[in-house]
């Protein structure tokens, strides 16, 4: 997942390891090619918008 600016400060400051959010934002996708030839697929989530669900623990 990726977040920038604020978002990412929030998600910094509030987000634990093991903690539930609700995620709204975009999927993006991208390959290219490694060392060896190999084309290498990749996708991640653009963070739009997010909420707290229950708490870890």
């Amino acid at each position: 997942m990726k977040g920038w600016g604020k978002l990412a400060e929030q998600l910094n400051r509030y987000i634990t390891v093991g903690a539930e959010i609700f995620v709204t934002g975009r999927l993006e996708q991208w390959r290219y090619e490694d060392e060896s030839g190999q084309t290498v697929y990749c996708n991640s989530i653009v963070i739009e918008r997010f909420d707290f669900g229950r708490k870890a623990g």
